[in-house]
């Protein structure tokens, strides 16, 4: 059913194209004829112009007044001819006897026409034998012989040279019309085949083969829609190749977890572990569990852009005692201290409980991983915007895990995996904030994150 659109539609394309040059050919006829006319009509206006200034200048001299007749028609024949008419309408001029013969019949023609009124000024004039001529009449003062001056031009002349002209005008517009079908056909059949070719990468991509695309560049719109088909395949790569690795590396993590479960168990079992110190490990090793089974689950939900729950106004120095009472239980233990420190206890802004969750939970449980005695939990609001500082005064982030701190599943000190970075910076970016990282100049390392205020 495409196919045959496109074909119904190129033919379309092509018979308007050639409507083009026959509409041109008519309106150029048109126009050119009443041009010609126009230009007819002016020359023989000048005929009789020079009649009458002859007639004037040489009164009562004919043959001086023929000679001059004769030579300004003679030098004009280009533009038409004349004949002089006496008051019986006998022919007067042309004067010589063999271009008197030739134009008797006409003469005789025009004599008859004016004898019975119908010879006009400006007007055509059509023989009995089928020729027509455009004429210029008027009557003169018959001073030397003359009464009536026609000055006239074969029409036929004028269509020859229409003719000539529209043949010529025909001949050049179908050539050109021929080249032009010729070089939009191969356009065109070059677009198709391109824009087959994008659809077959299109679909490759679709199956889940996400390799580059390898469709040469092109030009103007065809090249713009390659490369977005080349980035989307390139995202798509990218995407692929960290959805493995994150997907390899948590179940390498998860497995280390559940053999450290395992293995307490069994130790309960030999009576290597005592049952409430192996007690205190399994369950520790299932909250880590746990934390990465959510985090992974609210990265998807992110991804996917379906929160199960919708924003709410929320107080962030609320959010913050919530998450730092929460923590000190972990951290005291360590001997780590968390001071929090707000300045505005009303700063409100809009998000969900999970995702600020999400985002304060990590940046506490990677400070009290990292910590050596202090954890320092700020926040402010500025103009536009609420700012959360989390510091801690551990070793800091090393220069060669900065650049891939927020990427899921980076290693960190100790060798360590996580995905909750990951999703905190994912969750703030989620709520309209963003996450930063960076080390403190007395030591250690300072996670900024901001959200818009309300």
């Amino acid at each position: 059913m495409k196919k045959t659109y496109t074909v119904v539609s190129f033919m379309l394309l092509i018979l308007f194209l050639l409507s083009i040059p026959v509409t041109m050919v008519v309106l150029y006829r048109r126009a050119f004829e009443d041009f010609e006319i126009s230009n007819i009509d002016t020359h023989l206006e000048e005929f009789q112009h020079h009649i009458d200034l002859f007639d004037t200048d040489v009164a009562a001299d004919k043959d001086l007044y023929l000679s001059r007749v004769a030579s300004y028609s003679s030098r004009h024949s280009d533009f038409g001819a004349l004949i002089l008419l006496d008051e019986d309408y006998e022919v007067l001029f042309p004067a010589d006897e063999p271009s008197r013969e030739a134009r008797q019949e006409l003469a005789e023609a025009f004599s008859r026409a004016i004898q019975r009124g119908e010879l006009q000024n400006r007007s055509y004039f059509d023989t009995e034998d089928g020729r027509s001529y455009r004429v210029s009449f008027q009557t003169v003062s018959g001073k030397n012989g003359a009464r009536y001056s026609v000055a006239y031009y074969d029409t036929d002349r004028s269509s020859t040279e229409i003719d000539r002209l529209e043949s010529n005008y025909i001949q050049v517009a179908a050539i050109s019309c021929l080249v032009f079908l010729g070089i939009g056909s191969l356009l065109y059949w070059v677009y198709c085949r391109y824009m087959q070719q994008l659809g077959d990468e299109i679909l490759r991509i679709g199956t889940g083969d996400v390799s580059p695309v390898s469709i040469p560049q092109s030009v103007g719109a065809m090249n713009s829609v390659r490369r977005s088909v080349a980035t989307a395949a390139e995202q798509l790569r990218r995407s692929a190749i960290q959805q493995k690795t994150m997907t390899q590396s948590a179940n390498h993590f998860i497995r280390n977890r559940l053999m450290a479960i395992g293995g307490f168990a069994q130790g309960i079992e030999t009576g290597v572990f005592p049952p409430e110190e192996a007690a205190v490990k399994i369950r520790a090793e299932s909250t880590v569990i746990d934390d990465l089974l959510q985090n992974l689950s609210l990265q998807h939900y992110m991804k996917e852009q379906a929160l199960p729950e919708g924003e709410e106004e929320l107080i962030m120095a609320e959010e913050l005692e919530t998450c730092c009472s929460r923590y000190r239980s972990v951290a005291e233990p360590k001997g780590i201290t968390i001071s929090l420190r707000s300045d505005d206890r009303e700063a409100s802004f809009w998000g969900t409980k999970n995702l600020t969750a999400a985002v304060l939970d990590n940046l506490m449980s990677n400070a009290v991983r990292y910590a050596s005695s202090k954890i320092t939990v700020s926040a402010e609001k500025t103009a536009h915007q609420i700012v959360v500082r989390v510091e801690d005064d551990g070793k800091g982030i090393r220069e060669s895990d900065m650049s891939r701190l927020f990427e899921p599943m980076s290693k960190g000190l100790g060798g360590n995996f996580g995905i909750g970075l990951s999703v905190a910076k994912d969750a703030a970016e989620y709520m309209g904030g963003s996450l930063r990282a960076e080390n403190s100049p007395a030591g250690g390392a300072v996670f900024t994150f901001t959200v818009p205020a309300k």
